[in-house]
C-alpha cells in the first residue's frame, strides 16, 4: 500500500501519465516523512491529555467531572488527529480524512457544549496592546464577562462550524452525478 516504490517513474495527472523527475520524488518522500513526524506530535499531544485524566500528569488546578470530559475529548482531538496526519503520511488519504472529520467533530462538540451545555461558566477577555514596544510601554490585562457574552461569542462561533460540517458532509453527496 506504500505508495512510493522507488521504480514509479511516473504520475497520474489530469490529462494522462508524464514522467516524475527524482526531484519530485524525493520532496514527495520528505512530505510523507514531515507528515508521519508531524502526526507524531499530535498523538503525542493527545497522549499528555489521557496521562492528565488518569492522574499521571497532574494541573494547576484540580479536575472536576466536567474538566476531565473535556480533557478527554480534547486528547480524542489530538490523536484522531495525529493518527490521520501519520496515515496520510503512510499512503492512506480516506481513511486520514475520515479520522480529520472526527477530529473536526470533536473539535466542534467543545464549542457546542461551552455555549450551548447546562451549567454556569465564567469567561474571560484578554485586552493588549503595545504602543512601540517595552521602551514606550505595554499595556495588557484579563477581564471577566458575562455569561451571556461568551455563550453568545462561542455560540456564534459553534453554528458557523455546525454549518461547514453540514457542508462537508452533505454537499459531496449532493455533487454525485445521478445515474
Amino acid at each position: 500500500m506504500w505508495p512510493l516504490r522507488p521504480t514509479a517513474c511516473t504520475d497520474e495527472r489530469a490529462n494522462g501519465r508524464t514522467a516524475v523527475t527524482a526531484s519530485e520524488m524525493g520532496s514527495r518522500v520528505a512530505l510523507r516523512i514531515a507528515a508521519v513526524l508531524f502526526g507524531m506530535f499530535f498523538v503525542l499531544g493527545g497522549a499528555i491529555a489521557f496521562l492528565s485524566i488518569a492522574g499521571i500528569v497532574h494541573g494547576a488546578e484540580a479536575a472536576t467531572a466536567t474538566s476531565r470530559a473535556l480533557i478527554g475529548i480534547t486528547g480524542l482531538l489530538f490523536s484522531n488527529a495525529g493518527i490521520g496526519i501519520i496515515l496520510y503520511g503512510l499512503g492512506a488519504p480516506r481513511l486520514a480524512a475520515a479520522l480529520g472529520l472526527v477530529a473536526l467533530l470533536l473539535f466542534v462538540l467543545m464549542f457546542n457544549w461551552t455555549a450551548f451545555g447546562p451549567g454556569e461558566r465564567n469567561f474571560t477577555r484578554g485586552v493588549s496592546a503595545s504602543l512601540g514596544g517595552v521602551a514606550q510601554g505595554q499595556a495588557s490585562g484579563r477581564q471577566a464577562v458575562s455569561e451571556a457574552e461568551g455563550r453568545v461569542v462561542f455560540g456564534a462561533f459553534a453554528l458557523a462550524m455546525d454549518a461547514l460540517l453540514v457542508g462537508i458532509v452533505v454537499y459531496p453527496r449532493l455533487s454525485r452525478p445521478r445515474l
